[in-house]
């Protein structure tokens, strides 16, 4: 293991997973992405709801509140 390379963190991946065993992953590349992600409050009705994302879709945008 070479520790003279400064490690850096490449990407945070969220995984999801309903009672039902649904599954949905999320990536983000910066930490506070994945952190707003995980923080807002539409999170669950965003998973719960019939026409939420699929496994495919990326992360979804929300707009700043200010």
């Amino acid at each position: 293991m070479d520790n003279s390379i400064e490690r850096e963190v490449e990407k945070i991946i969220v995984e999801i997973v309903s009672n039902l065993g649904e599954v949905k992953v999320y990536e983000f590349t910066a930490i506070i992405d994945a952190l707003e992600f995980l923080g807002h409050e539409d999170l669950k009705e965003l998973f719960l709801t019939t026409n939420s994302l699929t496994l495919f879709d990326p992360p979804p945008e929300f707009d700043e509140c200010s």
